[in-house]
């Protein structure tokens, strides 16, 4: 038997997208978690963005109340994927598929990070 768990507690980076297909909804969404460190006696803040998906009832869930800004803590499993872009290219792609999430806060007025979420060209 094996087993993936993955815990991401941070801030939704935009309203999730919304996806209508043959057997019910998919969500996706960004999430940014922060990790701080010192160096050189200054402490500095990485982002990191994660790439979350949900299906069926959870996608359903978090159409209607996740926004923006919002605080979770998301627990799935990583999902690995590739696939090939308008370009002809392979593009390898990391998501987290949701299993359980839970909104803890409710979207600040200004965001607190200004690091950009990233974009990629990820057909559905």
């Amino acid at each position: 038997m094996s087993y993936s768990k993955t815990i991401i507690l941070g801030n939704v980076g935009k309203d999730p997208d919304i996806l209508t297909v043959t057997n019910g909804i998919k969500a996706s969404f960004s999430v940014a978690t922060q990790e701080s460190y010192m160096k050189d006696g200054e402490k500095k803040q990485v982002t990191q963005w994660h790439r979350l998906i949900a299906w069926g009832k959870t996608a359903e869930t978090i159409q209607k109340y996740v926004k923006k800004g919002m605080r979770v803590l998301v627990d799935g499993m990583i999902q690995y994927r590739s696939f090939e872009n308008k370009d002809g290219n392979k593009v390898y792609v990391t998501e987290i598929r949701v299993n359980n999430f839970t909104m803890l806060g409710e979207p600040k007025s200004k965001p607190a990070d200004s690091t950009p979420e990233p974009t990629e060209d990820v057909p559905f």
